[in-house]
């Protein structure tokens, strides 16, 4: 799966485009809810060994939110990489095999976030 895939998708979707909020990291980009503004998505570029791989090959990645982390069995689902462990996930988009299965996921973050309200930090 690319990531011109998944951000067709999106765009296809739900009608959000990748918003690039990083001058000095031009390959990442969020993608927000556009009600509420929560990040539901992030696409970014890394190398294998950032995610506990043997390997300096750069992969795209996407983040994505989830409910609880911790009860993740899956194994092409890594710990959320640069982003809260407890309620983020990642999958390497150059080993996903199913986009479907990709796309799911996407779906139930996206849903996740839309049914957070916004709240302020005390």
């Amino acid at each position: 799966m690319t990531r011109n895939q998944l951000i067709d998708f999106i765009a296809d979707e739900y009608g959000i485009v990748p918003e690039y909020l990083w001058e000095n990291d031009p390959a990442s980009c969020v993608f927000r809810n556009s009600h509420n503004r929560k990040w539901f998505a992030i696409i970014m570029r890394v190398r294998r060994r950032s995610l506990g791989q043997d390997s300096d090959e750069f992969v795209d990645i996407v983040d994505f939110k989830v409910q609880n982390a911790d009860q993740n069995t899956d194994p092409c689902l890594l710990p959320g990489y640069h982003m809260n462990k407890r309620h983020w996930l990642t999958i390497i988009l150059d080993d996903a095999k199913e986009p479907n299965f990709v796309f799911d996921q996407i779906i139930q973050s996206f849903n996740l976030v839309a049914t957070t309200s916004l709240r302020r930090r005390r």
